[in-house]
């Protein structure tokens, strides 16, 4: 094949020329839409919207781009998991071996009662 035309293992049906001249005479353009011949009949509408039996869907739809399922289940590529125990992320509170960090208490305030 070195130095070979490919177009000679290629029969003449997939050539270009001959793609033309099968579909010249069948597909034609047509005219715009102002060209269209009018008619007596009213215009076409959509059909009426017909709410489906059943209980509605519990999920929402999802785009083709989001995340793919698998084995059942969404895929969580853009989420991570934080320990509730000592807040690094990667590993679960279950699974956690380091040390518990204390929580931060916060004062309250109470709110001062107008009495009228």
């Amino acid at each position: 094949m070195n130095g070979e035309n490919p177009i000679t293992y290629v029969h003449r049906y997939y050539n270009k020329m001959c793609y033309k001249d099968c579909y010249d005479q069948i597909i034609s353009p047509i005219n715009g839409e102002n060209r269209w011949p009018k008619t007596e009949f009213p215009h076409v509408l959509p059909p009426q919207f017909k709410r489906g039996p059943g209980r509605p869907k519990k999920l929402r739809r999802r785009d083709p781009d989001e995340g793919r399922r698998e084995n059942g289940k969404w895929s969580r590529s853009n989420t991570r998991n934080n320990c509730k125990r000592c807040g690094r992320p990667d590993h679960n509170k279950k699974t956690c071996k380091n040390p518990a960090v204390k929580e931060v208490v916060r004062p309250t305030t109470q709110q001062s009662q107008t009495v009228t």
